[in-house]
């Protein structure tokens, strides 16, 4: 399909609203009474230097708001070397990228790092819950209990709550499944059965939810003195997507696993703002640091500095049953999804 020439500049200037970090255009210029989408009607016939100005400082101001800073958008050769100097490496600037992977290395140690004994911890709940789950008539035997998220993905930190799903055996149903087409009763007793196996502060309150949620305390096995006696835990029921979306998370932190440094120094710097001013989402997240910032830096594990961290990183026990492997199992209306 053929663009006209003046279309193709429409889109150009379109494209310099938008931001990956917010996921959002920023408001346009030349829409002066809507700024929720972008009308071409509305933009110059004739685009000119200046219009394409207009929309960067539109998505500078955006960015500003939204994440606190606007992003350097030069490339790591920019940076590094002197200009029309591409043999010389600015001393400065090299300094200033050894600091930065210090102060990110040590931060990711000090507040990221997940300790084989929290693996272990996480295990013991999870293994607990199914044998909770094994022994309620709500659900067919051979249920099991899978972590998701970031207590699972490699991502998370040591206080990461525990993320978990019920997965049924394959071409199994509920017992009651015509009277419960949701599974919002068999988890309601299940609930019941948490409080009465020392479960505390059980919520239901989001049974009625399109996949329904429990979400409980479980006392943490083996704590030690000072750390927190409860688990935070959220089960919920045939949530396959996030156990696949997780496998995939999992598999790319194996691969490279100096992007789990990369999303602690990120979490960081977007957690000091309020919520509702950190619009990037965990999954979309992850993935940008995994495709975008590989790419940009040369972060072989073998490489100096990093390979102490990474070592550590790369001992994580493994999850049960190896998640990857049964989420290349899950079906979603009779679709495998991997």
């Amino acid at each position: 399909m053929l663009f006209r020439r003046e279309l193709i500049a429409k889109i150009r200037l379109e494209f310099e609203l938008w931001c990956s970090l917010v996921e959002a255009f920023a408001p346009s210029p030349f829409n002066k009474e809507s700024v929720i989408y972008v009308n071409f009607n509305e933009f110059p016939q004739h685009v000119t230097p200046q219009h394409y100005q207009q929309c960067v400082k539109s998505r500078t101001k955006m960015q500003q708001e939204a994440l606190g800073f606007v992003p350097n958008t030069k490339t790591l050769q920019e940076i590094l070397f002197k200009r029309n100097q591409p043999q010389s490496m600015d001393r400065s600037a090299v300094d200033a990228f050894n600091g930065l992977s210090t102060a990110m290395g040590k931060l990711y140690e000090d507040v990221y790092m997940v300790a084989d004994r929290i693996h272990q911890q996480r295990e013991m709940v999870r293994s607990h819950l199914e044998n909770i789950v094994s022994q309620c008539d709500a659900f067919p035997p051979g249920t099991r209990v899978l972590v998701f998220g970031s207590s699972a993905n490699g991502f998370g930190s040591p206080t990461s709550d525990l993320d978990m799903c019920l997965q049924m055996p394959p071409n199994t149903k509920l017992p009651g499944e015509q009277d419960d087409p949701t599974g919002a009763k068999a988890m309601g007793q299940l609930a019941q059965a948490l409080e009465s196996n020392s479960m505390q502060n059980v919520d239901t309150a989001r049974l009625t939810a399109r996949i329904p949620i429990i979400m409980f305390n479980c006392p943490r096995p083996t704590a030690k003195e000072g750390e927190n006696e409860l688990m935070e835990c959220d089960l919920s029921f045939l949530n396959s997507l996030a156990v696949l979306n997780t496998s995939l998370l999992l598999s790319y932190s194996r691969i490279h696993p100096v992007t789990r440094v990369l999303a602690g120094s990120h979490h960081q710097e977007m957690g000091q703002g309020p919520r509702h001013q950190q619009p990037v989402q965990t999954h979309t997240e992850q993935l940008w640091l995994y495709n975008h910032d590989t790419a940009l830096f040369d972060l072989s594990p073998s490489k100096g500095k990093w390979s102490n961290i990474v070592t550590k990183c790369g001992a994580d026990v493994e999850q049960p049953g190896d998640i990857r492997a049964v989420a290349s199992q899950l079906t979603v209306d009779g679709q495998r999804l991997a």
